[in-house]
């Protein structure tokens, strides 16, 4: 298989994966949306893009959430 032909396999795959991504998704809150995508693999430029904001309020929404996972575990550690 060429090249050319490859990459437009690997386009058509993304393209696959953000659409099954968006439908498993749409019913959920924001923080639980990116939440999911991060954890999955995508980069806040690209969560961004699927949900419509900015790569800001990703960022953003990911550090909220770490320092959230992070009290949680200190609080599991500390009983």
């Amino acid at each position: 298989m060429s090249t050319a032909g490859e990459e437009m396999i690997l386009i058509e795959l993304k393209k696959i994966t953000k659409l099954l991504t968006l439908n498993y998704i749409a019913e959920k809150p924001q923080i639980e949306q990116i939440d999911f995508l991060s954890k999955f693999g995508y980069q806040p430029k690209e969560t961004s893009e699927i949900l419509g904001t900015s790569p800001n309020v990703v960022r953003v929404t990911l550090t909220r959430l770490r320092k959230k996972q992070k009290v949680t575990n200190e609080t599991k550690t500390a009983q």
